[in-house]
């Protein structure tokens, strides 16, 4: 059974650094979504949406992310954009930063940033992270971030198609209030000034695919190619078979190890 404590927005406030809303759900379609909803109402202040469990969790690239009651943490950090427009394509590696610090203090196992937005333990998935832009009604310019976080504490059966790939930290009395206020904290942070990318080091030092074959995805293509680096904009610098180097950004490209 299942120990992990109730999700609390009391509990939250409690560790939360700054006057951010705290919302909680027992069950939405999405803390993403809902993100989504509050910024078509004229919502934006930095905001925390979790949920006990999703019924259409979201992931890149328009894929599901599994999402079964109290055995995750499915929440979204709404962040304004106070910082420079150029520097959005920053949140997602700051984002991967924030959750390998905090749950690097709750697990003594190695975790890993596979590029762009997972983490893995074991060579196996347990967290996602989806980034997305969010329009102003009233300027229809984007005015804040939602970052969807969905990470695996617990969760001991996953579907067929995905039970190959993913797993969880197995944390059976995780504190999900102090887990998730502890990425907030790590991420309203380094938003405060992404221009500085002092969690660059941090990706570029827990990366999964540095040094490994892999292959892109982009679009019906696929390449062959060896990852050399991460850049200081989180770009994935890679040497294609041909001999020529170029560099991944995030978008429409899904890296897969060989």
């Amino acid at each position: 059974m299942n120990k992990s404590k109730k999700l609390s927005e009391k509990e939250i406030k409690k560790h939360i650094k700054n006057d951010a809303i705290v919302r909680v759900f027992g069950n939405i379609d999405s803390t993403n979504n809902e993100a989504k909803r509050l910024a078509e109402s004229g919502f934006c202040v930095p905001t925390l949406i979790l949920s006990e469990q999703q019924s259409a969790g979201r992931g890149r690239l328009g894929r599901s992310f599994y999402s079964p009651e109290s055995t995750g943490l499915y929440f979204t950090v709404i962040i304004p954009v106070n910082f420079p427009l150029e520097d959005i394509t920053l949140i997602t590696p700051a984002a991967a930063v924030a959750v390998h610090r905090t749950l690097s203090k709750f697990t003594d196992k190695k975790l890993f940033i596979k590029w762009v937005n997972d983490i893995y333990c074991e060579d196996k998935k347990i967290c996602g992270i989806l980034a997305e832009a969010l329009s102003s009604p009233e300027t229809n310019s984007i005015s804040a971030v939602a970052v969807g976080i969905g990470i695996n504490l617990s969760t001991k059966d996953f579907p067929k198609d995905i039970s190959s790939i993913a797993a969880s930290l197995s944390l059976e009395n995780a504190d999900r209030n102090c887990i998730a206020a502890g990425i907030a904290n790590e991420l309203f942070a380094f938003t405060e000034n992404l221009s500085a990318r002092e969690f660059i080091p941090e990706y570029r030092k827990h990366s999964y695919v540095t040094g490994k074959d892999i292959y892109f995805i982009q679009g019906e293509e696929t390449t062959n190619a060896h990852a050399l680096d991460i850049d200081d904009d989180g770009g994935l610098m890679v040497l294609l078979e041909s001999g020529e180097t170029t560099t991944l950004r995030g978008g429409e490209i899904s890296v897969r190890v060989k």
